[in-house]
């Protein structure tokens, strides 16, 4: 078993850091310009969320929307990798390349949409650890 509990908290933790980037009038408007769509396929537990960046958003407030679980959305890009292995991301803590390189993060789809992406998420890396401590999920913390 992972550091998630379930599937459960994970989307709700998940759910937690998309609500706060996709209302963030500079983070939220920078990934709608990106006008792409991107699916974490996440193992153990197995959850499935699609950050959607290139249609309007259904949620009032937001700037990209998000569905955690199957959905009918043809992503842009697909990333596979443990849900561990997210939460570390997240925080910074991961080599990308060495990631992909060793096949920890698996990517399908357009490459020049992954290297625009990974510009858009620099300041997540400081906001997800401070949600983190701010909702009590200290175990999560890396």
């Amino acid at each position: 078993m992972g550091l998630f509990g379930d599937r459960e908290e994970m989307y709700e933790i998940y759910a937690a850091l998309f609500d706060l980037l996709g209302r963030d009038s500079q983070i939220g408007l920078r990934l709608a310009n990106a006008g792409v769509v991107i699916q974490f396929r996440l193992s153990d537990p197995d959850g499935i969320m699609t950050l959607n960046m290139r249609d309007k958003p259904m949620r009032s407030g937001m700037y990209v929307d998000y569905i955690l679980g199957e959905c009918d959305i043809e992503p842009d890009v697909v990333f596979e990798t443990s849900s561990d292995l997210s939460n570390r991301f997240l925080q910074g803590k991961v080599n990308i390349i060495q990631a992909l390189i060793k096949h920890q993060i698996r990517v399908k789809g357009r490459m020049g949409k992954v290297l625009i992406l990974m510009q858009l998420i620099k300041p997540v890396f400081e906001i997800y650890p401070r949600l983190l401590r701010e909702k009590g999920w200290d175990h999560l913390l890396a």
